[in-house]
């Protein structure tokens, strides 16, 4: 299912306040599988299974170019 408007999120794995970016990712997975997600973390590797197949890893530190060269290609799915 497609939610109008939104077709890729960009999080981080480290996130304060509850939820990280693995488990958000999982909920978009399971939620909403047309959604795209770019994760990234300076701080923590996810480990195999932790990235959806509807998603991609971008470790910190990143230039702009690379991160939206995931974010385009995670839209052309």
């Amino acid at each position: 299912m497609r939610v109008p408007g939104i077709r890729v999120i960009l999080t981080d794995i480290d996130m304060p306040m509850g939820i990280d970016g693995i488990k958000l990712a999982a909920c978009v997975d399971l939620g909403w599988p047309g959604i795209s997600i770019v994760m990234t973390s300076g701080k923590v590797k996810p480990m195999p299974g932790d990235v959806p197949r509807n998603a991609c890893f971008v470790p910190k530190p990143y230039g702009e170019a690379k991160v939206l060269a995931a974010i385009s290609r995670m839209m052309a799915q």
